[in-house]
């Protein structure tokens, strides 16, 4: 990634081991020479969002760029603004991914007035291959990939054309296209993205592609008190649906183009489904909660572990900013032990996360990260993100790289001036 918001030099988040001397391993087992979590550490403010944010940019242009983008007045961007030249500089994301045992780069650069660059290859037998590059509206297709030209006759300036040719079906860039869309799944944090996860989950209760007895299991293993969890069915009462039914007549008159999918976003349900969770109680009695009397904690748990176990069933990537947000450090812990553990995670699943939480440095930590899995970022007086890796410094694994760490050794810590807060307390003042 280069020139999104803090990043404003090119940074690169590395997965795969040190140990592979070759571009493919020799054997073709890529989860053997890959790390399956990469934790991201650093002071408030220093651009850990920033890289999980430009993973999600760039996830969200290759699914939306030909179809909703369009639709916008601008080209959408997030450039760094802390100086005069990089708002009006192309931004810089590339991919570098396995599908179907083949790696695969791809890339594309976008500035303020539309894709600027944009470029495909692979390595079939270990030799880079070129499928097709762009720069501006100008285009080179490898052999291997067929019938393009029409479908770059077709492409915006606006939009990729990896997007163009995989909603037009065009078999040599679908899996490519697939494998960032739906092979992605970023967690992000605040309360709204919260009861995305947990709608979702009541969803995936309601169509059968989960089921109670696994719910409880994942609420189990946090040993949180409860025993089952149900699904709430309440009948919306009759006002509100009246209020909403007038709502809707208002916005049909008022904006003759108002298309469905804005409809289904005024239109509630007569039946709002809500979780139920039951709690162990006195003399053997279970006792039900609604999810608004559960902890933050529960429901972060649930919000994030089933996330965790859809990218373990599918072998995809799992992104979550501030991962030990209102979980205790054991259940992030555990989380993270579901893809170090090569007895849960078969499939070469993988996990990228931001934290604050240094005991993942510690030696008693139940699942120690290794040198190669720890990443810091930092920024500098002039307002950029620097995002370093822990392999770059001289280390011994008998190292308190927790300790270390707090200590300033690696960077990317806070600096904390708390006498400042005395020119704001006047009794302090006098006092000195």
């Amino acid at each position: 990634m280069e020139n999104h918001r803090s990043i404003r030099d090119r940074a690169e988040l590395v997965l795969v081991s040190s140990a592979l001397r070759t571009q493919r391993p020799a054997d073709g087992d890529w989860t053997a020479v890959s790390h399956q979590v990469a934790a991201v550490f650093g002071a408030n403010a220093s651009g850990k969002s920033a890289v999980l944010d430009a993973l999600h940019y760039a996830q969200t242009a290759v699914s939306l760029s030909s179809s909703q983008w369009l639709k916008e007045p601008k080209v959408q961007r997030a450039p760094f603004r802390l100086d005069a030249d990089h708002p009006h500089a192309p931004s810089t994301y590339e991919f570098d991914l396995v599908v179907d045992g083949v790696r695969h780069e791809y890339g594309f650069s976008v500035g303020p007035s539309g894709v600027v660059a944009e470029w495909l290859n692979d390595y079939p037998n270990g030799r880079r291959r070129l499928l097709f590059e762009r720069s501006g509206d100008t285009y080179t297709f490898g052999r291997s990939l067929s019938r393009p030209a029409k479908i770059s006759g077709a492409t915006t300036s606006r939009e990729l054309f990896l997007s163009r040719a995989a909603n037009l079906g065009h078999d040599g860039v679908v899996p490519v296209h697939d494998a960032i869309g739906s092979g992605i799944d970023i967690v992000r944090f605040g309360d709204h993205h919260r009861s995305h996860r947990l709608s979702a989950v009541i969803d995936a209760l309601v169509d059968g592609s989960v089921t109670p007895e696994q719910i409880n299991v994942l609420l189990q293993v946090a040993d949180i008190g409860i025993t089952t969890v149900q699904i709430r069915e309440d009948q919306m009462p009759e006002h509100v649906r009246q209020a909403i039914s007038r709502l809707e007549r208002a916005a049909k008159k008022e904006m003759d183009d108002l298309d469905n999918t804005d409809l289904y976003l005024l239109t509630e349900p007569e039946v709002r489904r809500s979780l139920e969770f039951y709690h162990r109680g006195q003399e053997g009695q279970d006792q039900p909660l609604r999810i608004d009397d559960e902890s933050d904690g529960t429901l972060a748990w649930l919000s994030l572990a089933m996330p965790a176990v859809q990218a373990l069933r599918d072998g995809t990537l799992l992104a979550v900013d501030e991962l030990d947000a209102s979980l205790h450090p054991q259940l992030s812990a555990a989380l993270i032990g579901m893809f170090t553990d090569q007895q849960i995670n078969t499939r070469g699943a993988q996990l990228v996360f931001t934290t604050h939480d240094v005991q993942l440095l510690s030696p008693q930590s139940p699942t120690p990260l290794a040198a190669e899995e720890v990443w810091f970022t930092e920024k500098g007086l002039d307002g950029a993100t620097a995002l370093f890796c822990l392999a770059d410094f001289p280390h011994r694994e008998d190292d308190n790289l927790a300790r270390r760490y707090s200590a300033g050794r690696y960077g990317a810590v806070p600096s904390v001036a708390l006498s400042l807060v005395r020119s704001l307390l006047p009794e302090m003042r006098d006092c000195a």
